[in-house]
């Protein structure tokens, strides 16, 4: 058995494919999963702003968010459900912006995300990692034997 944890802390391949496994996740965060999160915050950041101007007309701030979206279209399939759920109503002589509906059924983070990438990988990515690392840890117990 110290033979094998000396194997385990002092050989090189240990030591490179572990590292390669961390490159891997480090690569897939920084290239795939965050300029995904961060393109979708920055369009809820511009829908947020373009709502927020004017609150009591509704029509100028449709036209608003709709020229955010020309720049963040990932999010446009979700506005336009949203926009099919709102209904202007009279309510004691003044029209008011009214929708039907939950908004957390559109405007969640799986369901934003899922429109950028697949949502299902990204959170299996840590299981296909650990999978990775006892598929390797038997390939060095077979290597030691």
């Amino acid at each position: 058995m110290n033979a094998f944890i000396f194997f385990l802390t002092s050989s090189t391949e240990v030591l490179i494919f572990a590292g390669l496994i961390l490159i891997a996740a480090l690569c897939a965060f920084l290239f795939w999963y965050r300029p995904a999160v961060r393109d979708v915050v920055g369009g809820l950041m511009g829908i947020s702003a373009a709502l927020s101007q004017e609150p009591k007309a509704w029509l100028k701030s449709v036209e608003r968010v709709r020229a955010v979206l020309k720049t963040h279209p990932n999010l446009a399939s979700t506005w336009l459900e949203t926009e099919d759920r709102i209904v202007e109503l009279s309510l004691k002589g003044e029209l008011k912006a009214v929708m039907f509906g939950s908004p957390k059924d559109l405007w969640n983070p799986a369901a934003l995300l899922s429109r950028r990438f697949n949502f299902g990988l990204a959170e299996a990515v840590p299981n296909i990692l650990v999978g990775v690392g006892l598929f390797f840890t038997f390939v060095f117990l077979l290597y030691c034997l």
